[in-house]
């Protein structure tokens, strides 16, 4: 019976080793298809399909390992019975269809939780069977990411392959195939912090040396990006590293990576113009808007702080119950409106029998820079808080909230103890995680990604203690 487990479990974890290729690579060629004559459907929906059909794929394969018998998918199982209250309670107005599928262009609703909660019970439960696996999950992760990182370089000197399949021209932002480009970089986060390990412990040379221009190669690719919250993230996690374990081949590799970071995008050509000071604080006072509306929908959301009200439960408070001027404050902020810009009306627009989401304001300026009179219409569309805790929060609940906490945070604390460089590294990687997701919410591009090392963390900590001669390598 016990070969019979270990088989299972190896065949589930190469569907694993696949999943982690393909699942990034998932694109929707809108521009290709619509210029053939194809029905379009929203390309930014529709991309998200084949992501989810190969999460539900891999999650069935995983039924063998759906059990509880354990903390951490205990902690799971309740987190998403809270998903499952919150989203009743959302009383969405387009029907519990909206909340099991999620807001369109999202599709991170009910459905997508439970598959979320599948992913991360199974993967647990396989990798404490097969801990000596988990090395070739690292190097599976740091191709993937290699495969992201490519795109990135090439979309960074104006090679892009992506952008004429999805809107028929070059994009101006870098983002591989993941649609944003602080997505991509929160999957190269993941990867390089990660696979730090795979130079610093493995076996020979030449395994040393490619993973080593693997990293480098996508922290690079990180810092064309130039996403702020993950270059921070990695620079803190990395130096508080050495801080707390020094080694002169640690402090070596760990500068090499945060100047793969933030030099070459500094230096090296940018052919689509792409960028963002890192000193900027443009960014900081949006969020800092966003917050302030997300704590003030707080308020009016039935049950709240102890349940949520679903995954679009942001979007819903500002359409039910916050005056639209308050959005528009942030509005002012996202699209640069004119520091003299000033309100002198705003007239709520809705057709006979249109839904609240279809909901239009024609705000009329008495001053818009240079103009007078000038006018806009505008829809409120607000459905994430950016910031992982607030976001659930306001979807699931405080309880939510304070589980996930600890899903990512616990294994910090518990495996920087640890000597298993395998383990340290998964905690400085979920510190970086959490780091990020402090001015950022979880997608569906994703998160199931992060999610498996979350999994992986738990199954170091669940598992039976090796001989300490014995190295865990695959």
């Amino acid at each position: 019976m016990a070969g019979t487990a270990i088989t299972h479990s190896r065949r589930f974890l190469v569907a694993v080793w696949v999943f982690i290729m393909l699942y990034p690579l998932s694109i929707y060629p809108q521009y290709l298809l619509s210029q053939n004559g194809f029905f379009i459907f929203d390309g930014e929906l529709i991309h998200l399909i084949p992501r989810l059909i190969g999460l539900t794929i891999l999650v069935l394969l995983g039924w063998r390992f759906w059990r509880l018998g354990s903390f951490f998918a205990t902690l799971i199982v309740i987190s998403l019975g809270l998903v499952l209250v919150g989203s009743l309670n959302a009383r969405d107005p387009d029907g519990l269809t909206y909340s099991l599928i999620g807001p369109s262009r999202r599709m991170d609703g009910l459905y997508y939780q439970a598959l979320l909660a599948g992913l991360a019970i199974s993967v647990y439960w396989c990798l404490r069977q097969n801990l000596t696996r988990y090395r070739t999950l690292i190097w599976v992760v740091l191709l993937s990411a290699g495969c992201q990182a490519t795109l990135i370089w090439l979309q960074r000197f104006g090679l892009d392959p992506i952008g004429p399949l999805v809107v028929g021209h070059t994009s101006t932002v870098l983002f591989g195939t993941l649609g944003h480009p602080g997505v991509a970089a929160s999957f190269l986060l993941l990867a390089v912090v990660l696979a730090i390990p795979l130079v610093l412990d493995s076996a020979t040379r030449p395994q040393r040396l490619v993973a080593l221009a693997l990293i480098l190669f996508s922290a690079a690719a990180l810092g064309f990006t130039q996403n702020r919250a993950s270059a921070y993230a990695v620079a803190l996690v990395l130096a508080l590293g050495v801080f707390v374990r020094p080694s002169l081949y640690k402090l070596g590799l760990h500068t090499a990576v945060v100047i793969c970071i933030f030099a070459p995008q500094m230096f090296l050509p940018n052919v689509r113009g792409h960028h963002r000071d890192y000193t900027d604080t443009y960014t900081l006072k949006t969020r800092l808007e966003i917050w302030r509306l997300s704590l003030e929908a707080l308020r009016h959301i039935p049950g709240a702080p102890w349940i949520g009200g679903g995954p679009d439960a942001l979007n819903l408070a500002l359409l039910r119950n916050i005056p639209p001027e308050k959005y528009f404050q942030f509005l002012k902020l996202e699209e640069s409106w004119p520091p003299n810009a000033r309100i002198e009306s705003t007239t709520t627009i809705r057709e006979p029998g249109a839904k609240l989401r279809e909901t239009t304001y024609k705000i009329q300026f008495a001053q818009y820079g240079e103009s007078k009179d000038y006018e806009l219409e505008r829809t409120i569309i607000l459905n994430k808080s950016h910031n992982l805790l607030l976001e659930r929060l306001l979807s699931y609940g405080i309880f939510s909230s304070l589980i996930w906490l600890l899903l990512y945070l616990y294994p910090v604390w518990a495996g920087l103890r640890s000597s298993n460089p395998d383990q340290i590294a998964m905690s400085w990687t979920l510190l970086a995680l959490s780091i990020y997701y402090l001015g950022w919410f979880p997608t569906v591009q994703v998160e199931p990604l992060h999610m498996l090392v979350v999994a992986a963390a738990w199954a170091f900590l669940h598992a039976e203690k090796p001989d300490p001669k014995v190295r865990l390598r695959a």
